[in-house]
């Protein structure tokens, strides 16, 4: 096959064929043989190593014209979610400065937002609050026999103090909490003192006893966390209480979604088996792989398979929109991003695919977003001191 001087006019083509279905099977295979085969290095490639790569894919879909294209199971979930965010991915990573030249009203972003970064506040039992930013690795607090510090990896961790016996009072301790909360553009980790390990999210905060009582090991929480929980000899079960429902576990790893504007709570089940209660008394266990849906104020416990990469995402540094609707999509930037999003009652709600990292500033996210649909967006900045800054979709 000849080697094309322009790859990237080419390449342009065939991501506006794909975003309007009008690919063929072979420049699908193409498209998806570039994602599955993607480079996540920043360094700019040079312009032979396009023509080359082209080149090598285009032969290798000759070679199995003849068959029909198999694919993995991996692949073709991959492949299912290229039909999204994935082509402008591509499309922003090689031909940007195509772009910038034929869209000049989305370069008119003026203002920009950096991601979330590791940020909490810590509510100790005399209401006294701290900043988890400001407190140094090695640094430590002691309350109730216990020493809190943060480590190397900016995790809270509980450590317990010996004491003498006569100086614990065990049915005080059992009765004090602290809390961790997080705000938007914020996330955090903690070790709570059974060892279970807590991830949360933007918005997100989880209440906790200094000692856990006999029975068992219950949390409160709002917003998004994700769970390791820690096995103890004794069979000690753990409970998380969000909002309308309560998750039992004795050692598994699972995320809960409880924020109260997402109108309904999900628990995705990573590892080892929970068992998911309404508060009506409705209850499921659930298997790995399985996500349970509980509606604000509803009465019943609904289960379905998932793909758990899109529940975790969040903990992994990543958006992953699996047929997420446009309303989720952009609740989910308001938290990271510490923004207000203005003028969206008047898009479709419109579903998407694909995988972004959170570490990207807000406007390039924006402009993947752009590059697969028919949205612009505009950002604001705040109207007076402590505002969110505003995204406004504009048609």
């Amino acid at each position: 096959m000849k080697i094309m001087a322009r790859p990237t006019n080419k390449a342009k083509k065939l991501l506006r064929k794909y975003k309007n279905g009008q690919c063929t099977e072979e420049e699908k295979a193409l498209l998806e043989q570039w994602y599955l085969q993607w480079n996540t290095d920043e360094k700019p490639l040079r312009e032979e190593v396009l023509c080359a790569a082209e080149n090598d894919m285009w032969q290798a879909i000759q070679k199995q014209k003849k068959n029909k294209l198999q694919m993995g199971v991996q692949a073709r979930w991959i492949a299912a979610a290229c039909i999204g965010l994935f082509v402008a991915f591509i499309g922003y990573r090689f031909f940007i400065s195509a772009y910038k030249s034929t869209n000049v009203q989305s370069q008119e972003i003026v203002q920009d937002v950096n991601p979330g970064t590791n940020k909490a506040l810590l509510t100790l039992t005399d209401g006294k609050k701290v900043d988890l930013d400001s407190l140094v690795a090695g640094q430590s607090i002691t309350q109730a026999g216990l020493k809190i510090s943060k480590d190397a990896n900016g995790q809270l961790i509980y450590e317990a103090i010996k004491l003498a016996k006569d100086k614990i009072d065990h049915s005080s301790v059992n009765s004090l909490y602290n809390e961790v909360s997080t705000p938007q553009g914020g996330t955090f980790q903690l070790i709570l003192p059974d060892g279970t390990k807590v991830w949360l999210n933007a918005s997100s905060s989880i209440r906790y006893p200094l000692t856990f009582a006999a029975k068992e090991r219950k949390v409160e929480m709002t917003g998004e966390a994700y769970f390791e929980v820690a096995r103890q000899k004794t069979h000690q079960p753990f409970v998380v209480y969000a909002l309308n429902q309560k998750v039992e576990v004795l050692g598994t790893h699972f995320n809960i979604n409880a924020y109260e504007n997402e109108g309904i709570t999900t628990t995705t089940l990573i590892e080892g088996k929970v068992k998911v209660s309404a508060t009506t008394g409705d209850s499921q266990v659930l298997k790995p792989n399985e996500q349970s849906v509980v509606k604000n104020y509803g009465h019943q416990v609904l289960v379905q398979e998932v793909n758990p990469e899109a529940a975790i995402a969040w903990k992994n540094g990543q958006f992953v929109f699996d047929n997420t609707d446009l309303k989720t999509i952009m609740r989910q930037l308001e938290r990271w991003y510490n923004i207000d999003v203005v003028g969206l009652e008047q898009f479709p709600n419109n579903t998407y695919n694909g995988k972004l990292t959170r570490e990207a500033k807000l406007s390039k996210v924006l402009q993947i977003l752009e590059l697969t649909s028919d949205l612009k967006f505009r950002i604001e900045a705040p109207l007076s001191n402590g505002q969110e800054r505003r995204l406004i979709l504009i048609r």
